[in-house]
């Protein structure tokens, strides 16, 4: 897998570990889910120890971090996250 080749030359070349998707896919088979965080529309994705924010800024949501989720039903399917 080309993602796979990708990740071992960034650990490679930064030394640092690199976060892969896990197991988590959306009902479109993504590894993302449509959201906002306060203001912002993006994209979450779900990971080991939190969740990634995308697109600004970029935020690293810790699950300890959660207070509680507040999803709201829309035109197309949004989960809003309080920090």
């Amino acid at each position: 897998m080309a993602f796979e080749v990708f990740a071992q030359i960034l650990r490679g070349l930064s030394g640092a570990k690199v976060t892969r998707p896990g197991k988590f896919r959306s009902s479109q088979d993504g590894y993302a889910v449509r959201s906002s965080l306060k203001a912002e529309d993006g994209v979450l994705y779900p990971l080991e120890k939190g969740f990634f924010f995308l697109p600004k800024p970029p935020t690293l949501i810790l699950h300890d971090e959660v207070y509680f989720w507040l999803f709201e039903c829309e035109t197309s399917f949004k989960v809003s996250v309080i920090v």
